[in-house]
């Protein structure tokens, strides 16, 4: 496809917040390539487990006074806290190109 269209997507699939089912279809991980050119195509369809994301959301919000105590110095704090917004998500149906990524940034498992 072409990348304007991936980019439109993936801009409507981030404001998407706090869906019930999420799913997202694309070229997204990079991690094989050398120069992070080229991307798998993966796609997936997950519901969301909404008491574990309240839960994480919980800790989110508690994130900026907690963060207060971490053990460094101010000048390796952010400015401003950006909340992101956590979705604990059980899989339902997920498909690759390629390998399989257990994680973001994780090591990939070859079928």
């Amino acid at each position: 496809g072409h990348i304007s269209d991936h980019k439109i997507a993936s801009s409507h699939w981030v404001q998407d917040q706090g869906p019930d089912v999420e799913s997202y279809f694309g070229f997204i991980e990079a991690d094989r390539d050398p120069l992070c050119k080229r991307a798998e195509y993966e796609a997936f369809v997950a519901v969301v487990d909404k008491e574990k994301s309240k839960r994480f959301g919980d800790l989110v919000a508690k994130a900026p006074s907690l963060l207060k105590e971490f053990p460094w110095e101010d000048e390796f704090h952010a400015e401003k806290f950006v909340s992101p917004d956590f979705t604990s998500l059980h899989i339902v149906s997920f498909v690759s190109s390629g390998e399989i990524a257990i994680g973001c940034s994780s090591r990939l498992v070859r079928r």
